[in-house]
């Protein structure tokens, strides 16, 4: 009766095991091929897109993160927006070395600059800044 019992013990596990592994397979699945960033993901792109586009880490006053990621074939494009206290983006701006030096230009109430570097398989994008809502949008593409 002991053997019994261990056996469908054993199976019960067993079942609990592949049944996790099929949710986990199929979240992560899902999150490559349907252009979601998982809430585990998300510093590792954040902390992606900064490296790639010579941005400076994102300021700690950063707030409300909003954030898109898109699989096109051969290209990744990441959207990321924020809102920050206006100085502080200001220095986030100044101390980015992907865009400070770089001309801009104003389109309705939004101050652009483009990144146009091809360094890091950077493919183009922009950074848009409101700064009467203080709100940072970004648009990477990479390869």
């Amino acid at each position: 009766m002991k053997i019994h019992k261990n056996i469908h013990l054993a199976l019960i596990w067993t079942c609990i095991g592949l049944i996790s592994l099929c949710i986990f397979t199929a979240v992560e699945t899902s999150a490559k091929y349907f252009d979601v960033v998982l809430p585990w993901n998300l510093q590792f792109t954040l902390k992606n897109v900064c490296q790639r586009a010579g941005l400076e880490n994102f300021p700690d006053s950063a707030n409300t993160f909003e954030r898109e990621m898109v699989n096109k074939p051969e290209v990744q494009i990441y959207k990321i927006s924020f809102f920050a206290p206006l100085i502080d983006i200001r220095k986030w701006i100044w101390k980015s070395k992907g865009i400070n030096s770089r001309p801009y230009r104003i389109d309705a109430d939004w101050i652009r600059y483009d990144i146009t570097s091809r360094k890091n398989g950077i493919t183009g994008g922009w950074v848009k800044i409101n700064e009467n809502k203080n709100r940072v949008c970004i648009n990477l593409s990479c390869l």
